[in-house]
């Protein structure tokens, strides 16, 4: 945690779609975002930063997702920071990148504070022969970083699918929207809890429904009063997912009475005149059958009734969504080179 992954993946993406704070634990899913150097594409994954022996429930997610980030990548940037000691977790992300066998390269950042570049020799004891010194906050050493990268992707590796339509699951917090998300991509890569603010990012999964592939984005609980930083940075990525969007299923809970936030939902969303949904979560729950009739208040006209834990009404939300897709829209790139952004907490990784 810490080294500065996040800062390093807005750094090369080009815009701040990682939340960065210098509290440890803030990047917690995998986060995608699609790169062009030198004229060939790539998708950079950010990831939370490991711990190895941390018994919080949120901890061993993060560790998940960083599995899940190295089984799927084929370039691998170890971020470290020289003004740590190297500890045992530096080892244990080491061996376990070492035993993959694919490109890696031990990335030493926060290069731009002078007394950081006398610590760089105690990293020879990794065994990564592909080192390079960098500052993620200012760019110094990214762009040699990037030209060795790309110069050593494999030329024949096929490409992804672009611009497939884009689907954003919104609502206020703890309405289900990962779990939705997880439901719907078929497996578990948002990390689900009962506790409010655990998705921060927009996180990303690509899906195919009836022959027909899409982008699923799965967004934080949007709060619109919160002076809590975090929140107020999950919203600035809820309005990106907006933004990016192509479709919006908007999640509510019918077991909570409607508040304010749920009728500022609303409102910006029919504002942007995009196709959306009204997804009422949590049916199988037999008193919120009675609970849905209060939503006809929204005057969203596109209504279904599913649940995101068992499954129920998905299938019909999803032919609905898309059958009306828009059929002459272009397609995503698919298979171009993924590079996973590893590394212990607060080294800078989302910069």
């Amino acid at each position: 945690p810490n080294v500065g992954k996040s800062t390093l993946f807005n750094r090369i993406i080009g815009y701040k779609k990682s939340i960065v704070n210098s509290k440890s634990g803030i990047t917690r899913d995998r986060n995608y975002g699609f790169c062009n150097w030198n004229g060939i594409e790539f998708c950079l994954i950010d990831t939370g930063g490991y711990t190895n022996e941390s018994k919080n429930i949120f901890d061993k997610k993060i560790c998940e997702q960083f599995l899940f980030a190295l089984a799927e990548s084929d370039v691998i940037l170890f971020l470290v920071d020289p003004s740590n000691e190297i500890l045992g977790i530096d080892y244990d992300i080491s061996k376990r990148i070492r035993k993959l066998k694919k490109s890696i390269y031990l990335v030493i950042n926060k290069i731009d504070i002078y007394k950081n570049i006398y610590n760089t020799y105690k990293y020879c004891k990794f065994g990564i022969t592909k080192t390079y010194c960098i500052s993620s906050i200012n760019g110094t050493g990214t762009e040699k970083l990037l030209d060795s990268i790309v110069s050593n992707f494999d030329k024949n590796i096929k490409i992804y699918k672009k611009n497939i339509p884009r689907i954003a699951i919104v609502g206020r917090p703890n309405v289900g929207k990962s779990t939705l998300f997880n439901r719907i991509i078929g497996y578990k890569k948002s990390i689900v809890n009962s506790k409010s603010g655990i998705t921060r990012d927009r996180n990303y999964g690509f899906c195919n429904w009836n022959g027909i592939e899409f982008c699923l984005i799965d967004t934080g609980g949007y709060t619109n009063e919160s002076k809590n930083i975090f929140d107020k940075k999950i919203c600035e990525q809820f309005l990106f997912a907006l933004a990016e969007s192509d479709v919006i299923l908007f999640l509510v809970d019918p077991s909570n009475e409607i508040l304010g936030i749920d009728y500022d939902i609303s409102k910006r969303i029919r504002k942007l005149k995009k196709s959306i949904y009204l997804v009422i979560n949590k049916i199988d729950i037999y008193k919120n059958i009675y609970n849905t009739y209060k939503y006809c208040k929204f005057g969203i006209t596109k209504t279904y009734c599913i649940s995101s834990i068992n499954g129920t009404g998905t299938e019909k939300l999803l032919d609905s969504i898309v059958s009306n897709f828009d059929k002459n829209i272009k397609i995503y790139k698919k298979n171009i080179p993924r590079i996973a952004i590893v590394g212990r907490p607060n080294v800078g990784k989302s910069t």
